[in-house]
Formats: structure tokens, C-alpha cells, sequence
């Protein structure tokens, strides 16, 4: 999380402000729009193991 906050903040809003959330205003919003994107698309309970194969 620390990446969010010292990389381009303003970047991660508006690409949550452009995955949904109209009222994002804070880089977290963008791992809350992620979440909500794996979820939706049936990809929450996957992690990076699943896609190596181990």
C-alpha cells in the first residue's frame, strides 16, 4: 500500500474514478475497485499460485 500513497496518487483515483467509483478520492479507492473487478468477475478467491501452477 505504501506504493499507492508515494506513486502517482492522483493517477490510482482517477483510474477508480474510471472503474466506477464516481466518488473515489484517495489512491485506496483503486485496491477497493480491484477487489470489486475480481469479484465480479468470478476471481476473488484466486491468488498468484493459482496461474504458476504450484
Amino acid at each position: 500500500m505504501w506504493l499507492l500513497a508515494i506513486c502517482c496518487p492522483a493517477k490510482f483515483i482517477r483510474i477508480a474514478q474510471a472503474m466506477g467509483m464516481s466518488n473515489a478520492d484517495k489512491p485506496q479507492d483503486f485496491i477497493t475497485m480491484l477487489a470489486k473487478l475480481q469479484a465480479d468477475c468470478g476471481e476473488g478467491d484466486s491468488n498468484a499460485s493459482y496461474y504458476i501452477g504450484s
